[in-house]
């Protein structure tokens, strides 16, 4: 079909060529073979209902998301709040990360399958993206923020109560929503499209500087951060491991079991540095990628894009359900404050935690 399109255009062209037609004729002969048989009649890809047509298949997996996202992450809020003991400034910022996940997912994934549904309502299009934009570069900034926290108090563990404060912690988690909501306002600045095709698109309402800003605002930075601060706590948990193997040689001559240990050691911290890492670039890249290609790249949106717009936002809301399985299923206290929660038991707080110590 390709090749007979083709061949057609070309015919069409050839015989405007040779009769001086400077304008195409689509109303007739050639070129209305050429635009009946080769051009899509049901849908332009540029057009408001090309933007704004909902996808049902992914509608409900993203309600669904959103629910698992909503319970996960109210859990982690609810066993914070009744466990004293898991009230510890190092945990702030987690709670910090399940609100803007439980946002994302009572909020923003509710107002992106209206602006789907609704055909005419440009606004909400425009307003669902802008509040996404503030809510899910808080997650990242969370996310940051919590590898520093944890940098802190692995690379200066001696200082890290002085370092480290409640005053501090506020701060931060203030400023991390000031940093989201200015990045975000950002994109009502009165800026120029960049081309016809994004003034005709509304689905394009920033340029592409704003989408190159908020790619490294939001992500490249927040991932640089993230990507220093677990590197140096592998590199200051090997030399800390190291350190203890040799203190402990006199108590194991061969050195067999020293070395199993801190492999077992390396492995273990590698293991989950990765499974933090890897998460967070599997559901946070594709969505960057996808804006600077649809911005820079008029030519390459369609029908096909479309579909693999509405699978990278699947991707990315499955982060809000991911982050308090992961940050919570390492944390000992609070897979101890959730199984005492979810199971009614009736150990104490303290007794748990020796459990579960004990165990990992």
């Amino acid at each position: 079909m390709e090749v007979l399109c083709e061949t057609a255009y070309n015919n069409c062209f050839r015989h405007d060529m040779e009769n001086n037609i400077t304008e195409p004729d689509f109303e007739q002969g050639c070129w209305k073979f050429w635009l009946d048989t080769c051009v899509p009649t049901d849908r332009e890809p540029s057009t408001q209902e090309g933007c704004q047509r909902a996808s049902l298949a992914l509608v409900i997996p993203l309600i669904t998301i959103a629910v698992l996202s909503i319970a996960t992450n109210s859990l982690v809020c609810i066993v914070f709040y009744l466990y004293r003991q898991l009230r510890l400034i190092r945990h702030y910022f987690v709670i910090n990360l399940a609100v803007a996940d439980i946002l994302i997912s009572a909020i923003l994934i509710p107002l992106f399958v209206a602006a789907q549904l609704t055909t005419d309502n440009i606004i909400l299009h425009h307003g669902q993206i802008v509040l996404d934009i503030a809510c899910g570069t808080a997650s990242i900034l969370c996310l940051a923020m919590i590898s520093l926290e944890r940098y802190v108090a692995v690379k200066y563990s001696l200082h890290y109560h002085s370092i480290v404060t409640q005053r501090k912690a506020v701060v931060c988690m203030v400023f991390i929503w000031a940093y989201s909501l200015v990045v975000s306002c950002a994109a009502f600045l009165p800026l120029e499209k960049d081309s016809d095709d994004d003034k005709d698109d509304p689905c394009v309402f920033v340029g592409r500087g704003y989408v190159t800003f908020i790619t490294l605002a939001s992500f490249v930075a927040p991932v640089c951060v993230m990507a220093f601060a677990y590197w140096n706590i592998l590199l200051v948990a090997r030399t800390h491991a190291r350190r203890i193997d040799s203190q402990s040689i006199q108590s194991d001559p061969d050195g067999s079991g020293r070395s199993k240990r801190r492999i077992k050691r390396e492995l273990k911290g590698a293991k989950t540095l990765t499974i933090i890492m890897g998460t967070h670039l599997l559901c946070w890249c594709p969505l960057f990628v996808f804006f600077l290609v649809y911005t820079y790249c008029p030519s390459c949106r369609g029908n096909t894009m479309e579909v693999v717009n509405y699978v990278i936002l699947f991707l990315r809301h499955c982060n809000s359900f991911a982050n308090p399985l992961i940050y919570s299923g390492i944390n000992r206290q609070f897979r101890a404050g959730i199984k005492r929660f979810v199971l009614r038991r009736n150990e104490s707080m303290e007794e748990l935690q020796t459990t579960a110590a004990t165990r990992a």
